[in-house]
């Protein structure tokens, strides 16, 4: 189901399937560098036709544009379609770890707090549980508090690009960069997002001892903005799939508990 949601954010935003498509059924000219993919994409017409093939729907291929124009930062993008830093776009925040010395600010905590362990421990980029977790006084201690659900997460450093949408209101770490939702800029957007620009993401690290990247370098990454009308279909579309494999996630996670406290009483 993420594969899925991540395929179609893929040949949308990175692609630009449905806007060669649509230039090829126009007649329009097509970039030097999307030639390739618009010739296979054309072969692809031969056995249905000579027109597109409906695999987008009339209504969501008249939100896509017919040509496109050169950004100046990301080169051949979509007509209409913007560019700027994700950091003029997205509330981007870190966190830290309160002492962990100091009882107060764990003993007994029920706030969950992630670091890059919990997220290396993930069978899917769902976030449901952590290791540890904060109290009151503890959660008062990082600057980002407790982030709400829906929360993008990305790991910054040892190593850089664990992925993960909260599902649960979460604090973090100093190894952690999260990404709040906005707009039409869903979860799964930025998600997907992310894991499409982690050359962009790696590029711009550094360190002697281990690579990280820095919330400041982090926030010049380019983002390209496409129309509120495709970013709402899209994010309508992932949100299903996301939603389901949540569902199933969370059922893992219920059965686990439930054998967890009846094996050592059946023994």
């Amino acid at each position: 189901l993420e594969q899925m949601a991540q395929a179609l954010f893929k040949s949308w935003f990175v692609d630009f399937d449905p806007v060669i498509d649509n230039a090829l059924d126009a007649g329009n000219v097509i970039p030097e560098p999307l030639a390739e993919r618009a010739a296979r994409r054309k072969a692809m017409w031969a056995a249905e036709s000579e027109k597109a093939p409906a695999w987008l729907s009339a209504e969501t291929r008249q939100l896509f544009p017919d040509r496109f124009e050169e950004d100046e930062v990301l080169g051949w993008v979509p007509e209409g379609w913007v560019s700027k830093p994700v950091g003029d776009v997205i509330e981007i925040v870190g966190g830290g770890t309160p002492k962990t010395s100091t009882p107060e600010f764990w003993e007994g905590g029920h706030h969950a707090f992630c670091t890059p362990k919990d997220m290396s421990n993930l069978d899917s980029k769902i976030l449901l549980q952590t290791e540890r977790h904060l109290t009151n006084a503890g959660v008062l201690k990082v600057s980002s508090g407790q982030l709400p659900v829906g929360t993008v997460l990305m790991s910054s450093r040892a190593p850089i690009g664990y992925l993960a949408i909260g599902k649960i209101p979460v604090s973090i770490n100093q190894g952690i960069i999260a990404l709040k939702p906005h707009g039409v800029f869903g979860s799964e957007f930025l998600l997907f997002w992310l894991d499409a620009n982690r050359g962009q993401v790696e590029s711009r690290a550094n360190g002697s001892t281990f690579l990280e990247i820095s919330k400041k370098n982090f926030r010049n990454i380019p983002f390209l903005i496409p129309p509120d009308n495709v970013c709402t279909e899209f994010g309508k579309q992932a949100r299903s799939y996301m939603n389901a494999s949540t569902s199933f996630k969370e059922q893992v996670v219920s059965l686990t508990k439930l054998r967890d406290t009846l094996l050592p009483k059946l023994l």
